[in-house]
């Protein structure tokens, strides 16, 4: 009577941690499916950020020294960079 009872008990277990395998192999595809959505969005937003930077006609990163601004009245920030960056550079 006994090992029928542990057999249905480990049956029961069994059971148990199979459909505990079933959730987390389910969570794990859904992490990889919003991982997927995720990766997805920052590449919308970097083509976003690519096409708005083209419109504008800004140029990216930093303006080097000696290049003309593509626009007129370059802030007074920019000639402030370059003066600090010259006094560094010795």
């Amino acid at each position: 009577m006994k090992s029928r009872e542990v057999a249905g008990k480990s049956r029961e277990v069994a059971t148990k941690s199979r459909e505990v395998a079933g959730k987390s192999r389910e969570n794990a595809m859904k992490s990889r499916e919003v991982a997927g959505k995720s990766r997805e969005n920052a590449t919308k937003s970097r083509e976003n950020a690519m096409k708005s930077r083209d419109l504008k006609g800004k140029p990216r990163g930093r303006i080097e020294v000696g290049k003309e601004w593509p626009w007129p009245a370059a802030p007074s920030f920019i000639s402030i960079h370059n003066i600090h960056r010259d006094a560094h550079e010795g």
